[in-house]
């Protein structure tokens, strides 16, 4: 168990980012007061995407435990990317001329 975990740690460490940057962009896209949009964001990466991939991996590919810490990492990423599109938007038509 103790040599998976140390696997799981390393690939786990590379999670802060993304995982940050989303909710760094959701709570600006909530203080634009936009409010719907992060939660369906959210629901795109983490359902939509997240749980079919981590299970495709591991599944289907035949993938160990650290590809489902990699999917949470890739889910987080698309949902930043998602939110930072909408914070652009956002701030785009906000902005004067």
């Amino acid at each position: 168990v103790a040599a998976r975990a140390m696997g799981l740690f390393a690939v786990a460490a590379f999670v802060f980012v993304p995982d940050g940057a989303q909710v760094v962009m959701g709570q600006a896209v909530r203080a634009l007061g936009d409010a719907w949009v992060p939660v369906a964001g959210y629901i795109g990466a983490f359902l939509v995407l997240m749980i079919p991939l981590g299970w495709a991996l591991v599944n289907t590919f035949g993938y160990d435990e650290r590809a489902l810490v990699v999917t949470i990492m890739v889910a987080c990423a698309v949902a930043t990317v998602l939110l930072a599109v909408r914070f652009h938007l956002l701030t785009r038509r906000a902005a004067p001329a």
